[in-house]
Parts: structure tokens; C-alpha cells; sequence
């Protein structure tokens, strides 16, 4: 009896732990996985009054046959079995339920977690973003103050003074803002005058292997002081035989003979130098900084003219005075170092040889679609501006005298007195031509900046050239004078604007090893384009109509621009 009623006692604690365990349950809000789990707890019998008595009456019960056969025990027994059965189905049951309880709370966990994470990684994705806009910013202003410190330094070397002062000198040709209207005026008509192109292009073709030759054996320094010398002598028969047409083409003859001398000899110099100074990425900026000084003496130049055409009594004298100018030019070119002065070592390369290496760069060049593009583009835009540039002349003799009379600035009827003021005007455009390309060249660089690429700059400025020669022909066409002074202006400025631009873009077609090659082929292309274009341009103008010239060529070349040169 006494091992009856424990039994029972224990069953009793077991059934108030169960219903304490549920009580406590039901007292406070729990996370469903949490109240599962202290259910299971609570559920579980107390080993101390339960498990110890079952086994106590197990090792008992099979040590008393008598105590277990009584109907009392068995009973007991029966129901401590079943308890304990029970229990154990209800802690297998609640295992599996905690799993589950574990797992769905993990998942929870997992989902919160993954939350968290997604929340924290797009903040940090975020300040990342502004990091690296950071950096990005930081590392351009770091570029662009690096390359003007570049270009501060570059400016305060003495030879990059003398490159600028070698292009001042050159361009002091006084002749150039009357050399159409003295060749005019000494009888020869447009066509003649666009023979006398045509002579000056075809020498320097026929010159410009020679000329190479002679310079890989004296050296550039040396073949461009004999340009110098060569100018002079050309300058000089200008002066002395301005009528005579058979000597006017010896002096064309010598002039593009000059020209081939001096091609390409001073942008190699000037890259030579970059190079040695590990400054070549600011190639297009130290081009633009030469070429604005060369347009300062431009506009010198048609000051000074100006000056001459007054005041001296026979305007041949301009022809004379333009050789002092090269004379210099030659004493300041002999200061380079000798450095630029290196010859090629020993060849045995022939004209014939060269003509065929020529020949084999132009072949490549012409055969893949973007290194053609780039050099037919600066080769054309090159060839049109030196074929049309000094229209300006016979335009203004035809119709400036007029658009002065009725400006009230030349007294109507008085022909010397409208002709002396023609040549003024015209002095004084091409004064302000060279002064806003020396503005346009000290800023090609950044406007060039200001398009996706340099080859997009290209070819827009371009198509603005062949708008403007079209604009030209109709405000002649109208007689009107004075809208074809800023559209001149124009030119000049897209001119000398693209100019360091399509250097830059053909100077690095084939690589440093072919680069002099390159640029010896794009000047070939240009005098043999010249050779073509210029006699057929004064024949039209002659014959036809300067109206007829400008507004043809500006379409036709504008057509040729968007259907075979524009693209990358």
C-alpha cells in the first residue's frame, strides 16, 4: 500500500506540474516556438517522483512476486505504464514540434536577418556610390591640376619661345593680304592666278622626297634654314618681276620648293622635344600655343602692309620688305639645339625607295576605314583653305569700293580714292582674320574638349566651313559685301581652330616609329589637292563666277564630308 500510494503521489505531482506548466503558459504573451518549448518542458514527467518510482518499482516489482500479483499493484502499474508511455509519445511528438517550432524560428530569424542585411547593404551600396564620386572627382581635379602644371612648365622654357617666334617670323609675308589684288592690278586675271597656285603646289610635290632625303642627311635644323633661304630668293623675284608671268611661276616654283623643305620639319622638331621631356600627351596644346603666335604675325603682317600700301608709291615693295622677315627667321633657327639637327645615319634608300615607302604608309593608311577617314578629313578641310582663303581680295575689289561709297566712308566718284580704300579695309580683315584665330588656336584644345571625341570635332567644324563658303557664294550672288567679312572671319577661326586638332589626330595613325611618315604623307595629299583645286577654282571664278565658286565648292564638299569622311 505504501508503494501504491507513492505512486499515486507521484502521478499527482506530475499532473499539477502539467497544469502549473499551463498555467504559466496562459499568464504572458510568449513567441509561439518559446510557449511550444515550455509546454514540452512542462509536459515531461519529474524523473525524482516519476522515472525514480517506476524504476524503484520495477526492481522491486521483479523481486516481490507477491507484491505484483496483488490487483492493487497491477492496476497501478498498468496506469504508471501508460503514464509513462504516454509521456514518452507526448516528448517524441514535442521533439518533433520544437524542430519545427527551431526551424520556423530560424526562418524568422533568417528573414529578419536577411532584411537587416538587404537594408544595410543598399545604405552601404549608397555611401559607396559617393565614395567613388568622390574619388572620381578628387582623381580629375588631381588630373587637371597636374596637366596645368604641365603647361606652366612647358611655357617656362626658353625653346618653347623660340618655336612660338619661329612661327611669328614665317607668317610676316607681307604680300599675302594684296598678293591677288597686285597680281591683279599688274594684269593677270583669276585663272592665271590659279595657275600660279597650281605651279607652287605641283613643286612642292615633285620636291618633297628630295627635300626628305636632304634632311636625314644635314639634318631638319639645316633643311629648314635652306627653306628660309629659298623664300627669300622666291620673295625677291616677286618684287622684280611682278608683270612678267614666265618668271611669276619660277617665283611659285621656288615658294612651293620652300614649302617642301620646311613640311613637317618643325612639328618633328617640336615633338622631338616634347618627347625628350616625357611631355608628348600636350602635343595639341604646345601646337596650339605656336600656331596662335603665328597668327600674331599674320595680323602684324597686314598691319605693316597696310602701312606700305599707303605710303610707299609702287605696292611691289611688300614682296621685298617680306624677305628681311625670313632672314631672321633663318639666324633664330641656327640657336636650336643640335639635338634637332640629327641626321638618319646612312642610307641607301633612293627617291624611288622613299616613293615607295611613301606609297606602302599611304596604301596602309588608306586601306583600314578609320586612319582613311582621319587623313582625307585634315587633307580636304587643309586643300579648301588654302584654295579659297584669298577670295577675299577679289571679292572685296568687286564689291567693297561700293559698300564703302554708301557707308559715306569714300567719296562717290572717286575711283583712286576707293581703291586706296579697299586695300585699307582689306588690310585690316586680315589684321582681325589672324587676331581671332589667335584666339580660336590658344583654345583648340578645349574646344575640341567640348565634343564626345577630337574626330567628332572635326568633322563639325567641317561641315560649319562648308556652310559659311556656301553663305559666302549667295551674299555675293545678293551683292552684298559687308555679311561676307564675319563669314570670312569664320573660316579663318574654324581653320586655324581644327587645325591642332587633325595634327593630333593624324600624328598618331601608324605609332612614334612612322609618325614623320604619316605626316608626310597628309602634306603630299594636301599640295597634290591644292594642285588639283586651285586652278580649277580661279577658272570658275574667272569664267563663271566668284558667287558660282564659293556656293559650288561649299556643297560639293559638304557632301563629300557627311558621305565619306564623318564618323569615327
Amino acid at each position: 500500500r505504501s508503494q501504491a500510494g507513492r505512486q499515486a503521489g507521484g502521478r499527482q505531482r506530475v499532473r499539477e506540474k502539467r497544469e502549473k506548466g499551463r498555467g504559466g503558459g496562459q499568464g504572458e504573451s510568449k513567441p509561439h516556438s518559446a510557449e511550444m518549448y515550455e509546454h514540452v518542458e512542462s509536459s515531461e514527467p519529474d524523473p525524482e517522483a516519476v522515472g525514480g518510482n517506476v524504476n524503484g518499482f520495477e526492481q522491486r516489482g521483479s523481486n516481490s512476486a507477491a507484491a505484483s500479483s496483488t490487483p492493487v499493484v497491477r492496476d497501478v502499474q498498468n496506469d504508471v505504464q501508460k503514464e509513462a508511455t504516454g509521456n514518452r509519445g507526448s516528448k517524441a511528438s514535442a521533439n518533433s514540434m520544437v524542430e519545427l517550432g527551431t526551424i520556423g524560428e530560424e526562418r524568422d530569424a533568417d528573414s529578419k536577418i536577411d532584411d537587416e542585411g538587404d537594408t544595410f547593404d543598399e545604405g552601404e551600396e549608397g555611401e559607396a556610390l559617393e565614395l567613388i564620386t568622390e574619388g572620381e572627382e578628387k582623381e580629375k581635379e588631381e588630373s587637371d591640376e597636374a596637366d596645368e602644371a604641365a603647361r606652366r612648365w612647358i611655357l617656362s622654357q626658353p625653346i618653347v619661345w623660340k618655336f612660338c617666334a619661329y612661327g611669328f617670323l614665317k607668317n610676316l609675308q607681307l604680300f599675302e593680304a594684296y598678293l591677288v589684288i597686285v597680281l591683279l592690278s599688274a594684269g593677270h586675271n583669276l585663272s592665271a592666278i590659279g595657275i600660279l597656285q597650281g605651279i607652287q603646289a605641283f613643286a612642292t610635290v615633285a620636291c618633297e622626297y628630295p627635300s626628305g632625303m636632304i634632311a636625314d642627311k644635314l639634318g631638319k635644323k639645316t633643311s629648314l634654314q635652306l627653306c628660309f633661304i629659298i623664300y627669300a630668293a622666291s620673295f625677291a623675284i616677286y618684287g622684280f618681276a611682278t608683270k612678267d608671268f614666265r618668271l611669276l611661276t619660277v617665283a611659285s616654283a621656288l615658294y612651293g620648293i620652300g614649302e617642301a623643305f620646311r613640311s613637317g620639319c618643325h612639328k618633328a622638331m617640336i615633338i622631338a622635344w616634347l618627347e625628350r621631356h616625357g611631355r608628348l600627351r600636350h602635343k595639341t596644346f604646345l601646337y596650339s600655343r605656336t600656331r596662335s603666335f603665328s597668327n600674331l604675325g599674320s595680323a602684324l603682317n597686314a598691319a605693316l602692309a597696310i602701312t606700305l600700301v599707303t605710303f610707299l608709291p609702287n605696292s611691289t615693295w611688300i614682296f621685298k620688305a617680306s624677305a628681311l622677315p625670313m632672314l631672321l627667321d633663318f639666324a633664330m633657327v641656327s640657336t636650336y639645339p643640335s639635338y634637332m639637327n640629327d641626321t638618319a645615319g646612312p642610307s641607301h634608300d633612293t627617291i624611288f625607295g622613299m616613293i615607295r615607302a611613301e606609297c606602302s604608309a599611304l596604301a596602309t593608311l588608306m586601306r583600314a576605314r578609320t586612319s582613311r577617314k582621319r587623313l582625307l578629313s585634315a587633307s580636304m578641310f587643309q586643300s579648301l583653305h588654302k584654295g579659297l582663303k584669298d577670295y577675299i581680295q577679289p571679292v572685296m575689289l568687286a564689291l567693297g569700293g561700293e559698300m564703302l561709297t554708301k557707308w559715306g566712308l569714300v567719296r562717290h566718284g572717286n575711283e583712286g580714292d576707293k581703291a586706296k580704300g579697299v586695300k585699307i579695309l582689306v588690310g585690316i580683315l586680315y589684321a582681325l582674320f589672324y587676331l581671332i584665330s589667335c584666339l580660336g588656336t590658344r583654345n583648340a584644345y578645349r574646344i575640341a574638349a567640348l565634343f564626345p571625341s577630337e574626330k567628332k570635332a572635326m568633322d563639325r567644324m567641317f561641315d560649319c566651313f562648308c556652310v559659311l563658303s556656301i553663305c559666302i557664294g549667295l551674299s555675293v550672288a545678293l551683292k552684298q559685301a559687308w555679311p561676307v567679312m564675319p563669314m570670312y572671319l569664320l573660316l579663318y577661326f574654324l581653320t586655324n581652330t581644327r587645325r591642332p586638332v587633325s595634327v593630333s589626330q593624324v600624328s598618331e595613325l601608324m605609332g612614334r616609329e612612322r609618325r614623320a611618315t604619316v605626316m608626310s604623307v597628309e602634306s603630299l595629299i594636301v599640295s597634290i589637292l591644292v594642285f588639283m583645286f586651285a586652278p580649277v577654282l580661279g577658272s570658275v571664278a574667272n569664267f563663271v563666277g566668284l558667287d558660282i565658286m564659293f556656293f559650288g565648292t561649299g556643297l560639293a564638299a559638304l557632301a563629300f564630308n557627311n558621305i565619306f569622311l564623318a564618323g569615327e
